[in-house]
């Protein structure tokens, strides 16, 4: 998937040339094809490395998206990103200011275990109690867990795995330890205290229409990648703040 494959209905409004308008007044046409496809170019020229250098730097608007999995993984299979892949393309390929936060082996370390939310959040609060029995009611069936372990395989993992599932049935998996992964807090992080969600800057990679990444030889803007949650930086002032 390169810029022709996904500029057909993209109209993007960063600047005044792409955004539709002439000078006077509102255009009454939309954009040719053509002309989309060069105005996905002008955006993307346009510059943000100021920005993605120093995402702290007030002032500045940016997307901050968790979804997909990190490059590493080879595909991006997860639940945010294939609820609207075209939408995903569109945001590698727009040239916005983005920090994306991938969920496996990232936001997917950000992981609570039961006794944690039964000693620091239960009780405490009321948002804090409302938010520990919210979790802790997810805590139920066993095979659940097991069927997520199972589907995790041909998803997120896809393409990580390659034991046989002949010889992967030959062992059972009889007890759960709880814990449950609180994803979207990972954003939060990123903005709080960049020392707790390691980043750096990368080109933008291209999302093919088969979830796999690419990374193309022409130079794409840079977007920023975390690259690593703190986990207990981030549980310890996430368990703090809701307790007071």
């Amino acid at each position: 998937m390169g810029r022709e494959s996904i500029s057909g209905g993209a109209h993007l409004s960063s600047c005044g040339r792409c955004s539709g308008r002439k000078r006077g007044g509102r255009r009454s046409n939309p954009p040719c094809k053509g002309e989309r496809r060069e105005n996905l170019r002008c955006c993307n020229r346009r510059g943000n490395q100021h920005f993605v250098g120093n995402p702290t730097r007030s002032g500045h608007k940016r997307k901050n998206w968790l979804g997909g999995n990190a490059l590493g993984y080879g595909q991006g299979i997860e639940f945010n990103l294939i609820q609207d892949v075209y939408a995903a393309q569109i945001l590698f390929h727009s040239g916005v200011p983005l920090i994306w936060v991938p969920c496996l082996n990232v936001a997917s370390l950000l992981s609570a275990s039961e006794a944690e939310l039964r000693t620091n959040l239960l009780g405490t609060t009321e948002i804090g109690d409302y938010l520990a029995k919210s979790v802790l009611n997810t805590f139920q069936d066993p095979s659940s867990e097991m069927t997520r372990m199972y589907l995790n395989r041909s998803s997120g993992l896809l393409g990580n795995c390659d034991e046989e599932e002949e010889y992967l049935q030959n062992f059972s998996t009889e007890f759960v330890a709880w814990s449950r992964i609180i994803w979207d807090i990972a954003t939060i992080a990123f903005l709080k205290n960049p020392n707790w969600t390691p980043s750096r800057l990368l080109p933008a990679p291209v999302l093919k229409s088969d979830f796999r990444w690419e990374m193309l030889a022409d130079k794409r803007q840079c977007i920023r990648v975390v690259t690593h949650c703190y986990r207990d930086m981030i549980f310890g002032d996430l368990f703090h703040t809701l307790s007071k």
